[in-house]
C-alpha cells in the first residue's frame, strides 16, 4: 500500500458519500482510506461503511476533539509510505492523487498540496454567497502551509498536528521551520460551504477563535489591514464632525451607515462578477456572520489587557 488517506468526519452525512464516492474515480488506486469517526451524531459512519466493497476501508473511532487530533490516529494506523489529509465536506478531480504524488515520486519534493479549491456545493445561496472560489493557485507564490500529502516519516518526525490550535490544526508549517507545501496546479478539489446562515454563523466564530489560538491573526489582519484602517478612519472623522457639531447621537447612527454602505458596496461588486442574484439577499448576511469574528477577537484582546 504506497497511499493513506485520511478523513476526520463529524455528523458529515450530507458529504462523506460524495467525497468517498471521489475518490473510487481516481486515476491512481493504489490508496487505502483511513476514516476517523469523531464522535458523529447522526448517520455518517453508516453510510460511511457502504464503502467497504470499493477500496480499502478502516473506520476508527475517537471522542469529539478537533480535526487534527482525529489526523494523528489516523497516521499512527496507517500502512502507507505516503499521508494524504482531505476533509470529510471536499471531492476530488479524478486526477487529484495522481497530480499531488508525482513530485514526492520522484523525490523532488516531501510534500504537497492542491493548487486550486472551488466551491463544491454552489446550488445552495448561502454556500456561494461566501465565495466560488476558495483557492485559486497564483504562481508568485506557489506554496501553501496546509499540506495535503506528506512522507509518512517526516510527518511522524514532527510529532503531528497540534490539535490544540482549534480550526487551524491542520497548519504543519509551524512544525518543520515555515517550510510550506508544493501547490500544484492541476490538482484540483471542491469543498462545500456552509450551506445555511446558522452554519455560516458559527464557522465563522470557529475561524475567528482558530485565528486567535494558532496565533495567526496578525498575519491575516494584513490582508484587510487597508480596510480596517480606512473604516476606523473614517468612524474618527463622523465621531469628531458629529462632536464639532454638538450632535452627540448621531454618531452610532452614522457608524451603522457607514458600515451599511460598505456592504452594499461589496455586495453589488459581487453580484455583477458572478451574476448570482441571490448575492443581494445572502451576501450581506453572510458578511455579517464573518465580521463578528472580528468583533470577538477585538473583545478578546481588551479582556487579556485587562
Amino acid at each position: 500500500m504506497q497511499v493513506s488517506i485520511i478523513i476526520p468526519m463529524y455528523n458529515e452525512e450530507r458529504y462523506i458519500a460524495r467525497c468517498l464516492k471521489s475518490l473510487t474515480h481516481q486515476t491512481f488506486q493504489d490508496f487505502e482510506v483511513i476514516l476517523i469517526d469523531d464522535g458523529s451524531t447522526d448517520n455518517t459512519v453508516k453510510i460511511a461503511e457502504t464503502f467497504k466493497d470499493s477500496f480499502s476501508l478502516t473506520i476508527l473511532h475517537q471522542k469529539h476533539w478537533w480535526p487534527g487530533k482525529a489526523r494523528n490516529l489516523g497516521a499512527q494506523k496507517a500502512k502507507g509510505e505516503i499521508l494524504v489529509f482531505v476533509d470529510a465536506d471536499m471531492f476530488f478531480d479524478k486526477q487529484y492523487l495522481a497530480y499531488l504524488i508525482q513530485p514526492i515520486q520522484e523525490w523532488k519534493e516531501i510534500w504537497t498540496s492542491h493548487g486550486t479549491e472551488l466551491v463544491g456545493n454552489l446550488e445552495h445561496p448561502i454556500a456561494r454567497a461566501r465565495g466560488i472560489i476558495r483557492w485559486k493557485y497564483n504562481p508568485t507564490i506557489p506554496r501553501s502551509n496546509v499540506y495535503r500529502m506528506v512522507l509518512k516519516q517526516a510527518f511522524l518526525e514532527w510529532w503531528g498536528f497540534d490539535w490544540t490550535k482549534g480550526y487551524f490544526d491542520d497548519d504543519l508549517s509551524t512544525l518543520n521551520g515555515g517550510k510550506w507545501a508544493l501547490s500544484l496546479e492541476q490538482a484540483i478539489c471542491y469543498h462545500n460551504n456552509p450551506e445555511k446562515l446558522t452554519e455560516a454563523f458559527k464557522h465563522s466564530i470557529r475561524v475567528g477563535k482558530g485565528l486567535i489560538e494558532s496565533g495567526q491573526i496578525k498575519e491575516y489582519s494584513k490582508k484587510y489591514i487597508v480596510w480596517i484602517l480606512a473604516f476606523f478612519l473614517l468612524c474618527i472623522a463622523v465621531g469628531m464632525w458629529c462632536i464639532w457639531k454638538g450632535i452627540w447621537w448621531l454618531i452610532p447612527l452614522l457608524i451603522v451607515g457607514v458600515v451599511f454602505l460598505l456592504i452594499l458596496f461589496k455586495t453589488l461588486q459581487r453580484t455583477v462578477k458572478e451574476k448570482y442574484l441571490s448575492h443581494l439577499v445572502y451576501v450581506p448576511m453572510v458578511m455579517s456572520a464573518r465580521g463578528l469574528w472580528y468583533i470577538y477577537w477585538i473583545l478578546k484582546c481588551l479582556v487579556k489587557k485587562r
